[in-house]
């Protein structure tokens, strides 16, 4: 517990980076505290005036269930909840997904990222997610293991943690010179009812317009199409996606799927549900073949990949997900 406790000082040493920031109380069930590493100050015209608001992005922080002093390092994951890169929700895709995270051992961080209700398109929302893995990594290693730093989206949240993924380039070089120390990707990526691709025919509209403005060129969608820019060492994948979804075309995670395979990205994983619709995060489920997803899908790819295990590879592995992939699709009967 004696690691736990210093957790304050851990983000009180953010204020040795140059960004106004500040630790206060959470109020949710099992978060400790969140930290603003840094404010922003934007401008807004209406009307012809000019006028400055402040943005802040959060991070809170969930400590894992009954950690004592004796155990070992703890693995961490990145919560980035959906909401078409406009608003957040954060608490069905934020809360609740890190209240889960903590019961099984991780300790948990809720990225508040920036959003265009704000005024926000890219690279902000990029830049949040890099500085959360660059402070964990700089500030956390006395009780994580920075080797083991996972990152869950849902929805627009999915896109921002595949991007995570496939992005190559340092967004937060100039305001935080140390991040070029660390790796500013995850070491696994949880991609929920994801939004994945900015082409026409199955691009989730809001949200390419509230990433990229309406002033997106062609480069623009092939960049930020994740299916079109998978490297070769991207980390462990796992995708999940209903058949029945309203919101976010399901050829999404298809051909988030179809690229993998074709980079034979090993320990990645989809399940496509029949049923369940969008939006229902870790306990809103309104369908049976939702519920416990995250108990009877994602907790067993958790406990099997390499990146959060030591052991390289094992046969009940090729047994469960068929030669280190996963796919479930629903009945075509």
């Amino acid at each position: 517990m004696r690691r736990f406790l210093s957790l304050l000082s851990f983000f009180v040493f953010f204020s040795q980076i140059s960004f106004s920031q500040y630790v206060t109380r959470c109020k949710e069930d099992g978060c400790t505290s969140k930290v603003a590493p840094w404010q922003y100050v934007h401008s807004v015209t209406s009307n012809g005036k000019v006028k400055k608001t402040k943005e802040t992005t959060h991070i809170y922080t969930f400590l894992p269930t009954n950690y004592s002093k004796e155990d070992k390092k703890v693995p961490a994951v990145i919560i980035c909840p959906g909401g078409s890169y406009h608003h957040l929700g954060m608490k069905h895709e934020g809360y609740q997904v890190a209240q889960w995270f903590a019961q099984n051992g991780y300790a948990a961080f809720v990225l508040r990222y920036r959003v265009s209700s704000h005024g926000y398109h890219h690279p902000a929302m990029i830049q949040d997610l890099q500085l959360t893995i660059a402070l964990i990594k700089k500030f956390g290693n006395e009780w994580i293991d920075t080797t083991k730093i996972g990152a869950i989206g849902f929805s627009a949240g999915g896109h921002l943690v595949l991007h995570s993924g496939i992005e190559k380039q340092n967004y937060i070089k100039n305001e935080f010179p140390a991040s070029e120390k660390y790796g500013l990707r995850p070491n696994y990526i949880m991609a929920i009812y994801p939004v994945v691709s900015m082409e026409d025919s199955i691009a989730h509209q809001k949200s390419r317009k509230n990433l990229l403005t309406k002033n997106y060129t062609q480069d623009d969608i092939h960049q930020f199409s994740i299916e079109q820019n998978i490297p070769d060492d991207m980390p462990p994948t796992f995708v999940l996606a209903c058949t029945d979804d309203d919101v976010v075309d399901v050829r999404n995670s298809r051909a988030l799927w179809q690229a993998l395979n074709n980079k034979q990205i090993n320990f990645s994983s989809y399940a496509e549900l029949p049923t369940g619709g969008h939006g229902f995060g870790m306990y809103k489920n309104n369908s049976e073949t939702t519920k416990d997803w995250n108990e009877r899908l994602l907790k067993n790819w958790l406990d099997m990949i390499p990146a959060i295990n030591q052991y390289p590879y094992r046969e009940s592995f090729d047994e469960f997900f068929n030669k280190k992939r996963l796919l479930v699709m629903p009945d075509e009967n």
